[in-house]
């Protein structure tokens, strides 16, 4: 044997040779990205009107991705959130 495991045979044929560590393709290296588009979801909750319970339809946003870290957003980290101009602004907290 050719010092090839039995996995290794059959996946090995004349035609389609295992490739070595320097013919794989290289990954490139992942850069954090900023998002292209984002959905406003929604969640709903009770709410009292007129002394009834009603149930109320609330729009949800939900950030996540490596670009957050890259800005300075950690995980339980509190960010400054304010409307300036009707735009949503987050800031890295102090």
């Amino acid at each position: 044997m050719l010092g090839l495991s039995l996995g290794d045979m059959a996946r090995t044929t004349l035609f389609h040779p295992i490739p070595t560590e320097d013919e794989l393709p290289r990954k490139r290296a992942s850069r954090p990205r900023q998002p292209a588009q984002c959905t406003i979801g929604s969640t709903c909750h009770d709410v009292m009107v007129d002394g009834r319970w009603q149930s109320q339809e609330i729009p949800t946003l939900r950030l996540s991705g490596q670009w957050l870290a890259a800005l300075g957003f950690v995980p339980g980290s509190k960010p400054q959130i304010a409307v300036v101009d009707g735009a949503l602004v987050i800031t890295v907290a102090p």
